[in-house]
């Protein structure tokens, strides 16, 4: 199985049918065979039977030796080389337990490897407000699938209430389709937009846009990078990519559960 994760290439090997189908209908929209490849993963399906719906986000024992790095969770493990290749071993099981399974070890070692080519992935809620992407930096709680979901209400696009793909390219900073987490609203597919904003969440009315400092909006943004975060100096290509994404512009978006705060984002002047 190949994907493009908007300019970025996984290929996964060894599926059997019944669990490529299903990671077909989750990671389907990206399917294709372009892009850099990031990931080529052999897999295989061994060991204790994993019940239906006991998927979860429990933690992930890491181990990192220079350029490679290993996961593993109750659900399996995943060993990444340097070079991009490398093995995941999944726990047996209903096939849709397995398929999910291994994305979330996929996700992981993704986080690991597209810093070195421009690209992370954060903990955020990010929506399109005409051709430009807005992220807000969040953990659980902090309001990412309130916020996605009122800016629908309002007339913006989804990408994703949980999970998102930022690309630095050609001096920009871009807002990528991905398939890596959409809990509640199904994004766009592939595709890059250029990011207008990172937003820091404060709950309350009326809506605002705040100037945030930057040195806050780094460390928000580094405190919402999943699995890498805690050791982002150690990861290929992380702290090239900060110097670059410090200049990223920031506001503190204060919005109440509804979508009064969507025209303050369409008439945010400031290009990314």
């Amino acid at each position: 199985m190949r994907f493009d994760l908007s300019g970025f290439n996984v290929r996964l090997h060894g599926l059997d049918v019944a669990c490529a189908e299903v990671v077909d209908e989750a990671w389907g929209l990206f399917a294709g065979v372009g892009g850099v490849p990031v990931l080529d993963v052999q897999v295989r399906f061994e060991g204790a039977e994993l019940r239906p719906g006991t998927i979860d986000d429990a933690p992930l024992d890491r181990t990192i030796a220079g350029d490679a790095i290993r996961f593993r969770s109750r659900e399996g493990r995943i060993a990444i080389e340097g070079s991009g290749t490398g093995t995941a071993v999944v726990a047996t099981g209903h096939a849709a337990t397995r398929a999910y399974a291994l994305i979330n070890l996929i996700i992981p070692a993704l986080a690991w490897r597209l810093p070195r080519y421009g690209a992370l992935i954060v903990h955020s809620g990010a929506v399109l407000v005409g051709n430009r992407g807005f992220l807000l930096l969040g953990q659980a709680g902090a309001g990412k699938s309130t916020f996605v979901t009122h800016a629908i209400a309002g007339g913006a696009r989804a990408v994703s209430e949980d999970l998102n793909l930022l690309v630095y390219e050609n001096d920009r900073c871009w807002l990528a389709g991905s398939p890596l987490r959409t809990r509640i609203h199904r994004g766009p597919g592939p595709g890059r937009w250029p990011l207008a904003a990172l937003l820091v969440p404060r709950h309350g009315s009326p809506a605002a846009l705040d100037p945030v400092p930057r040195l806050l909006a780094s460390a928000r943004l580094q405190g919402n990078l999943p699995f890498i975060g805690d050791c982002w100096m150690q990861v290929p290509g992380g702290p090239r990519l900060t110097r670059r994404l410090d200049d990223l512009p920031a506001q503190r978006l204060t919005f109440a559960p509804d979508s009064s705060f969507v025209p303050l984002l369409e008439r945010w002047p400031q290009a990314p």
